[in-house]
């Protein structure tokens, strides 16, 4: 699926795994969707620092054994006017499934430094889901940083992602980028389904000796 998708689409793809979306014109606007709960979950919690989650596992009526997970990695930071801008985080959304009564924990990816001309900008940090202590189960990666003037043609990669097993799907931010002609430094932004969900000041990339944005994100049960 491509980040081309639109947003009529890709409410029907989040939808359809228990996402249930509050969507008014005044939001539409802003980019940060009004978050409500599907009848079949029970709770949500947005990170915007690193933090814990505890799955809920004490009474057998109220076992969480899946989590929905909306991931937004951190954007690069830019090099100098005649570098190259930033690439965005990626963006995962996938399910992931959990162990009642413990613990997981959620990092959110800090924002890439920006630099000068001579030198790249610093890489955005990666969002990652995982159990606290133990293995990664989901991750959105940073963008690259900016190239410096010396090759700004290079440009610089967006940042990717890896969805659980159970299943996902994964956006790449865009690329950022030089344009010769009056532009100068294009920063690269995050892809279309976490730009409509998130936050409009997360994870895309710096322009001239800009940083990048923090990274974002959100767990549904």
């Amino acid at each position: 699926m491509s980040t081309g998708t639109s947003r009529a689409s890709r409410r029907a793809v989040v939808g359809a795994i228990g996402l249930s979306l509050a969507i008014t014109p005044a939001t539409m606007s802003t980019a940060h969707a009004q978050l409500s709960l599907h009848p079949g979950l029970s709770g949500m919690r947005e990170f915007t620092t690193s933090g814990t989650w505890r799955a809920p596992g004490l009474l057998a009526n109220d076992r969480v054994t899946h989590v929905l997970v909306l991931l937004q990695g951190a954007g690069g930071g830019g090099s100098g006017f005649f570098g190259s801008g930033a690439g965005a985080g990626g963006c995962v959304l996938s399910t992931v499934a959990v162990i009642p009564g413990r613990t997981y924990a959620i990092e959110v990816g800090a924002p890439g430094a920006a630099s000068n001309d001579d030198t790249a900008g610093m890489t955005g940090g990666r969002t990652a889901f995982r159990l606290q202590g133990g293995s990664v189960l989901a991750v959105a990666n940073g963008g690259s940083g900016g190239a410096p003037r010396s090759q700004p043609d290079e440009g610089a990669a967006g940042g990717s992602g890896v969805a659980h097993a159970d299943g996902g799907i994964v956006y790449a931010g865009s690329r950022g980028r030089y344009e010769r002609v009056i532009i100068g430094p294009v920063a690269g932004r995050i892809a279309d389904l976490c730009a409509l969900y998130a936050p409009d000041n997360v994870g895309n990339g710096g322009a001239a000796e800009r940083s990048g944005q923090p990274g974002w994100a959100l767990i549904l049960w």
